[in-house]
Protein backbone atom coordinates (compact mmCIF):
# COMPACT_ATOMS: atom_id res chain seq x y z
CA UNK A 1 0.00 0.00 0.00
CA UNK A 2 1.44 3.28 -0.94
CA UNK A 3 2.13 6.25 1.80
CA UNK A 4 -1.43 7.30 2.45
CA UNK A 5 0.37 11.18 3.92
CA UNK A 6 1.40 11.88 0.30
CA UNK A 7 -2.17 10.93 -0.88
CA UNK A 8 -3.40 13.38 1.28
CA UNK A 9 -1.22 15.96 -0.10
CA UNK A 10 -1.75 15.58 -3.22
CA UNK A 11 -5.52 15.33 -3.47
CA UNK A 12 -4.77 18.93 -1.21
CA UNK A 13 -2.94 20.54 -3.26
CA UNK A 14 -3.93 19.51 -6.67
CA UNK A 15 -7.35 20.13 -6.26
CA UNK A 16 -7.48 23.44 -4.36
CA UNK A 17 -4.77 24.99 -6.98
CA UNK A 18 -5.77 23.06 -10.57
CA UNK A 19 -8.19 26.09 -11.71
CA UNK A 20 -5.58 28.94 -11.28
CA UNK A 21 -2.57 29.31 -10.03
CA UNK A 22 -2.88 33.11 -9.43
CA UNK A 23 -6.22 32.52 -7.37
CA UNK A 24 -6.32 34.34 -3.95
CA UNK A 25 -6.88 32.43 -0.83
CA UNK A 26 -7.71 34.92 1.13
CA UNK A 27 -11.22 34.86 2.66
CA UNK A 28 -11.88 31.70 0.29
CA UNK A 29 -13.58 29.17 2.66
CA UNK A 30 -12.22 25.66 3.09
CA UNK A 31 -14.54 22.66 2.92
CA UNK A 32 -13.32 19.43 4.16
CA UNK A 33 -14.17 16.69 2.75
CA UNK A 34 -13.09 12.69 3.05
CA UNK A 35 -10.22 11.27 1.40
CA UNK A 36 -10.55 7.56 0.48
CA UNK A 37 -8.07 5.26 -0.79
CA UNK A 38 -8.47 2.19 -2.07
CA UNK A 39 -6.52 -0.38 -4.55
CA UNK A 40 -8.14 -3.61 -5.11
CA UNK A 41 -6.33 -6.96 -6.39
CA UNK A 42 -7.53 -10.76 -6.54
CA UNK A 43 -4.17 -11.45 -4.92
CA UNK A 44 -4.76 -9.44 -1.44
CA UNK A 45 -7.52 -8.54 0.88
CA UNK A 46 -9.55 -5.11 0.30
CA UNK A 47 -7.88 -1.96 2.39
CA UNK A 48 -9.15 1.21 2.36
CA UNK A 49 -7.66 4.04 4.08
CA UNK A 50 -9.98 7.58 4.71
CA UNK A 51 -9.05 10.98 6.44
CA UNK A 52 -10.24 14.47 5.53
CA UNK A 53 -8.62 16.83 2.99
CA UNK A 54 -6.15 19.27 3.58
CA UNK A 55 -6.39 23.02 2.88
CA UNK A 56 -3.42 24.40 0.70
CA UNK A 57 -2.06 26.16 3.99
CA UNK A 58 -1.83 23.35 6.30
CA UNK A 59 1.23 22.33 7.77
CA UNK A 60 0.57 18.72 9.55
CA UNK A 61 -0.55 15.37 7.64
CA UNK A 62 -3.70 14.40 7.79
CA UNK A 63 -4.22 11.13 10.76
CA UNK A 64 -6.36 8.01 9.18
CA UNK A 65 -10.44 8.48 10.23
CA UNK A 66 -10.71 5.17 12.85
CA UNK A 67 -14.19 5.24 13.28
CA UNK A 68 -15.89 5.49 9.74
CA UNK A 69 -18.92 3.27 8.37
CA UNK A 70 -16.97 1.63 5.29
CA UNK A 71 -19.19 -1.02 3.56
CA UNK A 72 -18.52 -3.21 0.57
CA UNK A 73 -20.91 -4.48 -1.51
CA UNK A 74 -20.10 -7.37 -4.19
CA UNK A 75 -22.51 -6.37 -6.93
CA UNK A 76 -22.43 -10.26 -8.31
CA UNK A 77 -23.24 -11.59 -5.14
CA UNK A 78 -25.48 -8.86 -3.19
CA UNK A 79 -23.33 -9.72 -0.52
CA UNK A 80 -22.47 -6.30 1.87
CA UNK A 81 -20.00 -6.24 4.35
CA UNK A 82 -18.76 -3.65 6.95
CA UNK A 83 -15.34 -3.67 7.24
CA UNK A 84 -13.04 -3.80 10.34
CA UNK A 85 -10.56 -1.65 11.45
CA UNK A 86 -6.95 -2.20 11.39
CA UNK A 87 -4.03 0.03 12.98
CA UNK A 88 -1.53 -2.17 10.97
CA UNK A 89 0.34 -0.71 7.89
CA UNK A 90 -0.68 3.13 8.66
CA UNK A 91 -4.14 2.32 9.40
CA UNK A 92 -6.84 0.65 7.66
CA UNK A 93 -10.23 -0.78 6.60
CA UNK A 94 -10.20 -4.39 5.90
CA UNK A 95 -12.36 -7.40 4.63
CA UNK A 96 -11.21 -10.75 5.41
CA UNK A 97 -11.74 -12.16 1.43
CA UNK A 98 -9.63 -11.31 -1.38
CA UNK A 99 -12.12 -10.19 -4.01
CA UNK A 100 -12.85 -12.34 -7.06
CA UNK A 101 -11.74 -11.53 -10.98
CA UNK A 102 -13.97 -10.14 -13.28
CA UNK A 103 -16.29 -8.78 -10.03
CA UNK A 104 -17.59 -5.41 -9.21
CA UNK A 105 -17.76 -3.97 -6.13
CA UNK A 106 -19.39 -1.05 -4.61
CA UNK A 107 -17.82 0.95 -1.54
CA UNK A 108 -19.57 3.62 0.57
CA UNK A 109 -18.01 5.22 3.32
CA UNK A 110 -20.12 7.44 6.14
CA UNK A 111 -18.47 9.66 8.88
CA UNK A 112 -20.31 11.95 11.13
CA UNK A 113 -21.41 14.51 9.08
CA UNK A 114 -19.49 14.56 6.41
CA UNK A 115 -21.57 13.75 3.22
CA UNK A 116 -21.40 10.19 2.22
CA UNK A 117 -18.56 9.24 -0.25
CA UNK A 118 -19.39 6.42 -3.05
CA UNK A 119 -17.27 4.98 -5.75
CA UNK A 120 -17.03 1.46 -8.09
CA UNK A 121 -14.27 -0.56 -9.06
CA UNK A 122 -13.85 -4.10 -10.91
CA UNK A 123 -11.58 -6.45 -10.76
CA UNK A 124 -9.91 -6.95 -13.95
CA UNK A 125 -10.21 -11.10 -15.23
CA UNK A 126 -6.85 -12.07 -15.75
CA UNK A 127 -4.24 -12.35 -19.14
CA UNK A 128 -2.39 -14.74 -20.41
CA UNK A 129 1.21 -14.21 -20.52
CA UNK A 130 4.19 -16.41 -21.44
CA UNK A 131 7.18 -17.70 -19.23
CA UNK A 132 9.05 -15.03 -17.97
CA UNK A 133 13.30 -15.45 -19.29
CA UNK A 134 16.22 -14.16 -18.24
CA UNK A 135 19.79 -13.96 -20.52
CA UNK A 136 23.13 -13.16 -19.14
CA UNK A 137 25.29 -11.22 -21.01
CA UNK A 138 23.04 -9.43 -24.01
CA UNK A 139 24.18 -6.08 -23.79
CA UNK A 140 26.63 -3.45 -22.18
CA UNK A 141 25.89 -0.33 -19.59
CA UNK A 142 27.48 2.93 -20.34
CA UNK A 143 30.51 1.59 -18.05
CA UNK A 144 31.22 -1.47 -20.64
CA UNK A 145 29.71 -4.28 -17.95
CA UNK A 146 27.72 -7.20 -19.38
CA UNK A 147 24.19 -6.78 -18.27
CA UNK A 148 21.23 -9.24 -18.86
CA UNK A 149 17.69 -9.26 -20.45
CA UNK A 150 14.26 -10.03 -18.91
CA UNK A 151 12.25 -11.36 -21.51
CA UNK A 152 7.86 -12.46 -21.67
CA UNK A 153 5.22 -11.70 -23.97
CA UNK A 154 1.71 -10.15 -23.34
CA UNK A 155 -1.13 -11.60 -25.24
CA UNK A 156 -3.23 -8.81 -25.11
CA UNK A 157 -7.25 -9.44 -25.39
CA UNK A 158 -8.48 -7.25 -28.76
CA UNK A 159 -11.80 -6.56 -27.33
CA UNK A 160 -10.62 -3.32 -25.56
CA UNK A 161 -7.65 -1.10 -24.20
CA UNK A 162 -5.92 -2.80 -21.35
CA UNK A 163 -3.34 -1.19 -19.20
CA UNK A 164 -0.91 -2.86 -17.27
CA UNK A 165 1.63 -1.95 -14.14
CA UNK A 166 5.12 -3.77 -14.62
CA UNK A 167 7.50 -4.55 -11.57
CA UNK A 168 10.19 -6.76 -11.65
CA UNK A 169 12.16 -7.86 -8.25
CA UNK A 170 15.39 -9.41 -7.37
CA UNK A 171 15.74 -11.75 -4.94
CA UNK A 172 18.00 -10.89 -2.05
CA UNK A 173 19.31 -14.10 -0.30
CA UNK A 174 20.82 -12.57 3.03
CA UNK A 175 17.14 -10.98 3.51
CA UNK A 176 15.28 -13.37 2.51
CA UNK A 177 12.64 -11.22 0.26
CA UNK A 178 12.15 -9.68 -3.20
CA UNK A 179 13.85 -5.95 -3.65
CA UNK A 180 11.89 -3.70 -6.49
CA UNK A 181 14.48 -3.40 -9.15
CA UNK A 182 14.29 -0.09 -11.58
CA UNK A 183 12.19 -1.02 -14.71
CA UNK A 184 14.12 -0.19 -17.94
CA UNK A 185 12.30 -1.36 -20.92
CA UNK A 186 14.59 -2.34 -23.69
CA UNK A 187 11.30 -1.63 -26.51
CA UNK A 188 12.76 1.30 -27.65
CA UNK A 189 8.96 2.84 -28.36
CA UNK A 190 8.51 2.01 -24.64
CA UNK A 191 11.71 3.60 -23.62
CA UNK A 192 11.71 6.63 -25.53
CA UNK A 193 9.09 7.97 -22.83
CA UNK A 194 8.63 5.30 -19.79
CA UNK A 195 5.73 5.80 -17.43
CA UNK A 196 6.01 4.91 -13.92
CA UNK A 197 4.77 5.10 -10.71
CA UNK A 198 5.86 6.32 -6.92
CA UNK A 199 7.58 2.91 -6.73
CA UNK A 200 8.93 2.87 -10.26
CA UNK A 201 7.11 0.06 -12.03
CA UNK A 202 6.27 0.44 -15.30
CA UNK A 203 2.77 2.04 -16.55
CA UNK A 204 1.55 0.85 -19.76
CA UNK A 205 -1.14 0.63 -21.91
CA UNK A 206 -1.47 -1.03 -25.63
CA UNK A 207 -2.62 1.34 -27.64
CA UNK A 208 0.06 0.82 -30.20
CA UNK A 209 -0.24 -3.82 -29.57
CA UNK A 210 -4.29 -3.86 -28.62
CA UNK A 211 -5.39 -7.54 -29.80
CA UNK A 212 -1.56 -8.73 -30.31
CA UNK A 213 1.28 -11.10 -28.54
CA UNK A 214 3.64 -8.21 -27.25
CA UNK A 215 7.04 -9.20 -26.63
CA UNK A 216 8.43 -7.46 -23.51
CA UNK A 217 12.13 -7.17 -22.82
CA UNK A 218 13.54 -5.24 -19.83
CA UNK A 219 17.28 -4.55 -18.39
CA UNK A 220 18.86 -6.10 -15.54
CA UNK A 221 21.88 -4.44 -14.29
CA UNK A 222 25.32 -6.43 -13.78
CA UNK A 223 26.12 -8.97 -11.42
CA UNK A 224 22.46 -10.56 -10.97
CA UNK A 225 24.15 -14.23 -12.74
CA UNK A 226 25.15 -16.43 -9.46
CA UNK A 227 24.07 -18.60 -6.34
CA UNK A 228 21.18 -17.74 -5.27
CA UNK A 229 17.54 -20.06 -5.22
CA UNK A 230 15.79 -17.13 -7.39
CA UNK A 231 16.66 -14.89 -9.48
CA UNK A 232 14.41 -12.40 -10.16
CA UNK A 233 10.58 -12.27 -9.49
CA UNK A 234 8.31 -10.35 -12.79
CA UNK A 235 4.76 -9.51 -11.53
CA UNK A 236 2.34 -7.69 -13.98
CA UNK A 237 -0.78 -6.46 -13.34
CA UNK A 238 -4.16 -6.38 -15.27
CA UNK A 239 -5.12 -2.25 -14.29
CA UNK A 240 -8.99 -1.31 -14.65
CA UNK A 241 -9.29 2.46 -16.94
CA UNK A 242 -9.76 4.19 -13.59
CA UNK A 243 -6.63 2.24 -11.95
CA UNK A 244 -4.75 3.59 -15.12
CA UNK A 245 -6.15 7.12 -15.13
CA UNK A 246 -5.13 7.66 -11.42
CA UNK A 247 -1.43 6.45 -11.97
CA UNK A 248 -0.95 8.52 -15.09
CA UNK A 249 -2.52 11.79 -13.66
CA UNK A 250 0.07 11.17 -10.32
CA UNK A 251 2.63 11.06 -12.72
CA UNK A 252 1.94 13.97 -14.98
CA UNK A 253 1.45 15.98 -11.34
CA UNK A 254 4.81 15.13 -10.27
CA UNK A 255 6.24 16.12 -13.67
CA UNK A 256 4.85 19.24 -14.14
CA UNK A 257 7.24 21.87 -15.35
CA UNK A 258 7.59 23.75 -11.91
CA UNK A 259 5.92 25.66 -9.02
CA UNK A 260 4.74 28.08 -11.25
CA UNK A 261 3.52 26.29 -13.72
CA UNK A 262 -0.53 25.33 -13.88
CA UNK A 263 -0.66 22.15 -11.50
CA UNK A 264 -2.28 18.80 -13.64
CA UNK A 265 -5.21 17.80 -11.34
CA UNK A 266 -5.07 14.11 -9.77
CA UNK A 267 -8.18 11.65 -11.18
CA UNK A 268 -10.69 10.84 -8.59
CA UNK A 269 -13.72 8.91 -8.74
CA UNK A 270 -15.16 9.28 -5.35
CA UNK A 271 -18.58 10.95 -5.34
CA UNK A 272 -19.08 13.10 -2.12
CA UNK A 273 -15.51 13.36 -1.48
CA UNK A 274 -12.37 13.24 -3.28
CA UNK A 275 -9.81 9.87 -3.78
CA UNK A 276 -9.22 6.47 -5.91
CA UNK A 277 -11.10 3.04 -5.84
CA UNK A 278 -10.25 1.11 -8.71
CA UNK A 279 -8.85 -2.43 -9.35
CA UNK A 280 -6.19 -4.97 -10.69
CA UNK A 281 -5.74 -8.41 -11.21
CA UNK A 282 -2.09 -10.08 -10.85
CA UNK A 283 0.05 -12.27 -12.45
CA UNK A 284 3.38 -13.50 -11.28
CA UNK A 285 6.39 -15.41 -12.59
CA UNK A 286 9.59 -16.26 -10.80
CA UNK A 287 12.96 -17.22 -12.60
CA UNK A 288 15.65 -19.68 -10.94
Amino acid sequence: MKNFRALYWIFGFAFFTSCDKDLPTDGVEFKKRLVVYAFADNDNVIQVKVANSLAINDTAGADPIENAVVKILDQSTSKEDILNYSFLNGGSYNTNYKPRLGNKYSLSVEYKDFPMVYGQFEIPQSFVAGKATWRDSTNKDSIGFYTGTISFNINDPGSELNFYEIGIFRYQALLNEWILMPVLPENPEIAENPVTNSDGALILEDVEFNGQTKLLKFSTPYGYSSGFPYKFLVVVKSLSPDYFKYMKSVGDYQTQGGPFSDPSPIFTNMQGGIGICAGASITKDTIR
